[in-house]
């Protein structure tokens, strides 16, 4: 049984379009993966795992039809199906990668992180966010 998408893989998939480069997708991984996110209802998501960062890329390309969830499929279909994500995180090493970022890297990091932001479902993303006091104060 295929599971529905949560929270977070909505607020992706209506926050990007398949627009997103290869690359850009990588950057949003390591966003997901390892930064925090705060939710507008207060709730708060520690750095997601890869196969769940690997979902929420997923759910851009499937574009609201959740039953290309967890379907292996050939060329672009392959990125509505989280392996794809996974195995690319891997293939980049984006462990090291996403902690070495260029000027030029950075900056479309930010750009993406803010975007996400814009949805009406998060209140804001960060790093090591268990460590900032204020991300744990839900009702500010």
């Amino acid at each position: 049984m295929k599971e529905e998408p949560d929270a977070l893989e909505i607020a992706v998939g209506e926050s990007f379009d398949t627009s997103l480069n290869d690359h850009e997708c990588m950057l949003l991984f390591g966003i997901l993966h390892n930064r925090s996110v705060q939710f507008s209802d207060g709730g708060v998501w520690c750095a997601v795992t890869q196969r769940h960062a690997g979902a929420c890329l997923a759910a851009i390309w499937q574009n609201g039809n959740p039953s290309l969830r967890d379907s292996f499929r050939w060329g672009e279909l392959a990125k509505a199906d989280y392996v794809h994500w996974y195995w690319q995180w891997a293939e980049w090493n984006g462990e090291v990668c996403f902690h070495h970022l260029t000027e030029h890297e950075q900056r479309i990091v930010d750009r993406l992180q803010s975007q996400l932001e814009q949805h009406p479902s998060i209140r804001r993303i960060g790093p090591d966010i268990e460590d900032d006091p204020e991300f744990w104060t839900p009702f500010v």
